[in-house]
């Protein structure tokens, strides 16, 4: 299955998703425990993509590697996806293209190492702007289709996946406080 428009939405949620779940247990933006409920919606997700074809599961397996390897799997909903994830993957197996998954999970290891760099050295400019964003994963697909190991389609699921992470990085999730705010209106 070619992702297509609905998958590349789909790719998109999961992104925006994943995001949410860490803000939650980081920044305490978003209700841990609507995150925990929203955990195992997103690790159906994930698996649905990475059954939908080998490529989608390529991409996914990296992020979720890459992931395990840098101990980014550090809060209850994370663990509890993990667990649901990897549990699929011993049932029903996902196709992956192994010399990809290597080389895009290294990646994504380098990328995840060098955003903590700039945040422990308080990078600045251009410097911080690549390493914080992820440039290594983002490339390594560019050059898997460049090399014809993976299509266009996926290329776009990955910048979509990672466009929707990022915003949700940079978008201040309110709910938390204005549960809050809206609860002391209502007793002024």
């Amino acid at each position: 299955m070619n992702p297509g428009l609905i998958g590349l939405i789909l790719f998109a949620v999961l992104g925006a998703g994943i995001k949410a779940l860490d803000r939650a247990y980081d920044d305490r933006d978003l209700d841990r425990r609507l995150a925990f409920l929203m955990a195992p919606f997103l690790a159906s997700l994930w698996i649905y993509l990475s059954l939908s074809n080998a490529m989608a599961a390529t991409i996914l397996g990296a992020i979720f590697l890459s992931s395990m390897l840098t101990r980014k799997i550090d809060n209850p909903a994370f663990k509890f996806s993990a667990i649901i994830i990897g549990g699929a993957f011993l049932l029903e197996g996902f196709e992956m293209l192994i010399l990809p998954l290597i080389f895009l999970t290294f990646l994504g290891s380098l990328d995840e190492f060098a955003k903590g760099y700039a945040g422990r050295n308080k990078l600045q400019g251009y410097k911080a702007f690549i390493l914080e964003h992820r440039f290594g994963m983002k490339a390594g697909v560019a050059l898997l289709y460049a090399a014809s190991s993976l299509d266009f389609t996926h290329v776009l699921a990955l910048y979509s996946f990672d466009l929707a992470y990022e915003a949700v990085s940079k978008w201040r999730i309110s709910y938390h406080g204005t549960a809050q705010g809206i609860a002391r209106e209502e007793y002024s």
